[in-house]
């Protein structure tokens, strides 16, 4: 039985040798490159924005806290007068959509 324990060890340790002395050991220059773009673009600092561009942020980070707080006073001061709401959803294994003016949705959710 040790015998047996004993070719199988050395059958194992053979085919790992020839595996590992078969593989490529040369680099990938561009998986290597790839990856240190991603590094350096992980630690470049913040891409500065224009004030235009930091007042549409601001108002985008501003609508998506009042939409999450369900603040439809303040999303009704927000909506211009044709703004419309949308939804999909999944039911019964069909895609249902539908449009409604937010004027409308609000009237809606105010009953």
């Amino acid at each position: 039985m040790k015998n047996v324990i004993r070719i199988s060890t050395l059958i194992i340790t053979l085919s790992l040798i020839f595996f590992a002395s078969g593989c490529d050991q040369t680099p990938n220059n561009k998986v290597e490159q790839e990856v240190k773009a991603e590094i350096t673009a992980a630690s470049a600092p913040e891409h500065q924005l224009t004030q235009d561009q930091a007042d549409v942020k601001a108002a985008i980070e501003h609508f998506l806290v009042v939409a999450g707080n369900y603040d439809l006073n303040a999303m009704d001061d927000m909506m211009i007068e044709k703004a419309n709401v949308a939804s999909i959803r999944l039911n019964e294994g069909l895609w249902k959509t539908s449009t409604i003016t937010f004027a409308d949705y609000l009237e809606k959710k105010q009953k």
